[in-house]
C-alpha cells in the first residue's frame, strides 16, 4: 500500500508538473500569437503605405507619359508643317508655271476687253 501511495503521489506530482508545463506552453503560445499578430498588422500597414506610394508614382508616370505623347504629337505636326512649307519651295517651278499661265490668261483677257472696247466705241461713233 505504501508503494502504491508513493506511486500515486509521484503520478499526481507528474500530472501537476505536466499541467503547469502545459499552462506555461499555452502562455508562451498566446504571447507568440500576440507578437505575430502585431507583426502582421505592422507589415500590413507598411504594405498599404508602399502600395499608396507606388500608385502615386504610377499616376505621375501616366501623366508624364500623356504629356510626352501630347508634346510629341505637337512636334510631329509642327515638323510636318515645316516639311510641307519646304516642299512647297522645291515645287516653286510648278508654282512659277502656274503664275505664268495666269499671266498669259490675264493678257488674253485684257486683249479681248480692249477689242470689245474698240468695237463698242466704233458702234457708238457710227450712231
Amino acid at each position: 500500500n505504501a508503494f502504491s501511495m508513493k506511486q500515486a503521489l509521484r503520478t499526481a506530482k507528474l500530472n501537476k508538473a505536466s499541467e503547469q508545463q502545459d499552462k506555461s506552453n499555452e502562455e508562451k503560445l498566446a504571447k507568440e500569437v500576440e507578437m505575430l499578430t502585431k507583426q502582421l498588422r505592422s507589415r500590413e500597414s507598411e504594405f498599404s503605405k508602399t502600395k499608396a506610394v507606388l500608385e502615386q508614382r504610377l499616376d505621375l508616370m501616366e501623366m508624364k507619359m500623356n504629356e510626352s505623347s501630347e508634346s510629341w504629337q505637337s512636334q510631329k505636326s509642327m515638323y510636318e508643317s515645316m516639311l510641307k512649307a519646304l516642299n512647297g519651295n522645291s515645287d516653286s517651278s510648278a508654282y512659277d508655271k502656274y503664275l505664268d499661265k495666269l499671266k498669259e490668261l490675264q493678257g488674253k483677257q485684257d486683249e479681248e476687253i480692249a477689242k470689245i472696247q474698240k468695237l463698242y466705241e466704233k458702234q457708238v461713233m457710227d450712231l
